[in-house]
């Protein structure tokens, strides 16, 4: 796994490695699986529309002038109808070392994302 570092997070190819990394952890969690099913499930998840399409979209890579970017509000979601949660610890892990709007934060919200990366360690062993 390719964690962001630190450093990264001042540079201008941030916003490139993050959507490059969430591109390729969705397509791993998708490959194999009827993406038809996984649409569905998270369309009765979110109450919205998502096709197969949309996850084509989500983890094709960017062309100039085209990007789609998943919405973060959908990771619950997307990881609940692939049986996959790699997305949201690597949302967490990344929290916990050095996004800009935690890097100051007090203890308790980085106790409280530790909590939640091992409560979703043990629903996705639960899963298996």
């Amino acid at each position: 796994m390719n964690a962001v570092s630190s450093d990264d997070l001042n540079g201008k190819d941030w916003n490139v490695k993050t959507e490059r990394e969430v591109r390729r952890i969705m397509a791993e969690a998708i490959n194999g699986k009827d993406h038809d099913i996984i649409a569905s499930k998270m369309k009765s998840s979110l109450n919205r529309d998502v096709s197969k399409g949309m996850l084509y979209g989500f983890v094709r890579s960017a062309s100039k002038g085209r990007v789609v970017r998943f919405p973060l509000a959908w990771a619950p979601a997307f990881c609940a109808a692939t049986g996959n949660y790699e997305l949201l610890r690597w949302f967490l892990r990344e929290a916990l070392h050095g996004f800009p709007a935690f890097k100051n934060s007090v203890t308790e919200s980085r106790n409280a994302l530790r909590h939640t990366l091992i409560e979703l360690e043990k629903l996705t062993q639960e899963d298996k």
